[in-house]
């Protein structure tokens, strides 16, 4: 009996150890957004995405390169692409929006 009782305190243990983490990663993308990579290809002035108001309010920029952006952003990537497309007069062939997977333990999920 106290061999079920151990067995069925473990398992319980081990979904909490994965439960938890995973369902604070969810709560804290819903806040704080996604990552995805914003790449301009064949765009003679790359748009300055620190520079755009109404996008900053649902994007926040992390690094930045000569062509391209990681950003954390409460849109999904369809959407970001749709707006920088709108605003910035480009063209599908012009601009590359792709989730980036987190990285560690919490990355698989």
């Amino acid at each position: 009996m106290e061999d079920v009782i151990f067995s069925l305190l473990m398992l319980i243990f081990f979904i909490g150890i994965l439960y938890l983490p995973a369902r604070a990663m969810l709560k804290v993308n819903k806040k704080i957004g996604y990552n995805y990579s914003v790449k301009f290809l064949n765009v003679s002035d790359v748009p300055e995405l620190k520079d755009d108001a109404q996008l900053r309010k649902y994007l926040r920029v992390v690094t930045h390169s000569d062509n391209a952006y990681v950003v954390q952003s409460k849109w999904n990537d369809k959407k970001l692409r749709e707006y920088l497309m709108t605003n910035y007069h480009l063209t599908k062939q012009q601009i590359v929006v792709q989730s980036v997977q987190a990285s560690g333990p919490l990355g698989m999920l």
